[in-house]
């Protein structure tokens, strides 16, 4: 039974990666280059493209709030996993962006396939989950649309899955944004597998939260596709995809970082809650003296 289920879904993959193969993505046409007027440079302090073992590492800093303040270089980096880390990116992080707290976004069968490479007693590690709590229903309909090679099926569906992860881990986000209200744990690096989705979602709530206007964040959002051949090729090396046969071309579609996606959240947390504030104080469990922390913190 489990060599037809294997066949069955390679082959109905297959299919579908064959229909998506005769309109090619290009995600470089969904890159939004953040404005003078959205994003104070700092090329020599971004950390971009920086670390030879780590997919879409990059610094947050730079972002123009409402308040005339930017967010703070050197601060909080995104990222990837950090298990194929080199010696000399371990060096860099470490000594050069002294990075003292790490947070995984990543499930726990994800860790132990790429486990982090930062030493334990180097800087200190929080396991957060996003997606434990994620619906059946959502994954099911995200494997029909991808069955499909329908790519409005596909958007619709996998912007579902981000709004879901705004419903079921808000304790999740919670926890990662009152640690970065602690200056102890500042530099810190925000990660998951790819750095696009739930880190993606995680740095959105940031960044409105310190007051940095949509179109910046989604602009942030969408420089994910910077890295799209290795973000493609860190998901088509798993191998717990490969196992069940699905053919990995099939997930091109939702590795580009679309920006309809974020907007989507931002659009839906404040439909539901008010404001982003609203949203972090009531479902996430943050007070506002945190997010004034936040903002003390992050912000100059």
């Amino acid at each position: 039974m489990i060599w037809f289920r294997y066949w069955f879904v390679r082959l109905m993959t297959g299919m579908a990666a064959a229909r998506l193969r005769q309109q090619p993505v290009d995600a470089k046409q969904y890159i939004i280059r953040p404005t003078p007027d959205m994003r104070l440079e700092n090329s020599a302090a971004s950390g971009l493209g920086k670390l030879e073992g780590a997919t879409n590492f990059r610094d947050i800093g730079g972002y123009r709030a409402h308040d005339g303040r930017v967010t703070a270089y050197g601060k909080v980096f995104r990222s990837g996993d950090l298990g194929g880390l080199t010696e000399r990116d371990l060096d860099y992080v470490l000594n050069t962006l002294c990075v003292k707290f790490i947070c995984d976004l990543r499930n726990p069968e994800e860790i132990d396939a790429a486990p982090n490479r930062i030493p334990a007693n180097a800087a200190r590690y929080l396991s957060v989950p996003v997606m434990r709590a994620s619906g059946a229903a959502d994954e099911r309909g995200m494997m029909r649309a991808l069955i499909s090679g329908d790519y409005d099926k596909i958007d619709e569906a996998f912007g579902k899955t981000y709004l879901s992860m705004i419903d079921t881990a808000a304790d999740s986000f919670g926890q990662v944004l009152k640690a970065l209200a602690d200056p102890a744990n500042l530099p810190a690096v925000i990660h998951c597998t790819a750095g696009k989705d739930r880190t993606g979602i995680t740095i959105a709530l940031l960044l409105a939260l310190l007051g940095v206007p949509d179109l910046a964040i989604i602009a942030d959002y969408s420089l994910t596709n910077l890295a799209f051949d290795r973000v493609y090729a860190t998901a088509s090396g798993n191998k717990s995809l490969t196992a069940t046969g699905m053919n990995p071309a099939i997930l091109v579609p939702i590795l580009v970082a679309k920006p309809q996606w974020i907007d989507g959240v931002l659009r839906y947390v404040r439909r539901l809650h008010g404001s982003v504030e609203r949203y972090a104080t009531t479902a996430c469990g943050l007070t506002y003296t945190d997010i004034e922390k936040l903002r003390a913190y992050l912000l100059e």
